[in-house]
């Protein structure tokens, strides 16, 4: 799986009164579940669904701030996000 730096964290929101049939996450790629206005990735409270976002998240900072070692960043996090996927995601 690729990893998608600038996609959504597990949550979704939608106002429109159409809600699309399925969303998937970009933090783990599970299909989201339905709430009433809100989707929401079944994993997106446990602790490897979290680290995985707050890795995203650095990575985005590094590219805002145009970091020096940014490409080192990405590397040591796509290492770690794909470690996690492939404890935690069976396929």
């Amino acid at each position: 799986m690729e990893t998608n730096w600038h996609g959504n964290n597990g949550y979704f929101r939608n106002g429109a009164d159409k809600l699309p049939d399925n969303l998937i996450c970009d933090i783990c790629a599970t299909e989201a579940k339905v709430g009433k206005r809100i989707f929401a990735c079944p994993n997106v409270k446990e602790p490897w669904h979290k680290k995985i976002a707050r890795l995203k998240r650095a990575v985005r900072l590094s590219e805002k701030n145009k970091d020096r070692d940014l490409r080192k960043k990405k590397l040591a996090a796509t290492k770690e996000i794909e470690r996690l996927l492939k404890k935690h995601i069976t396929r």
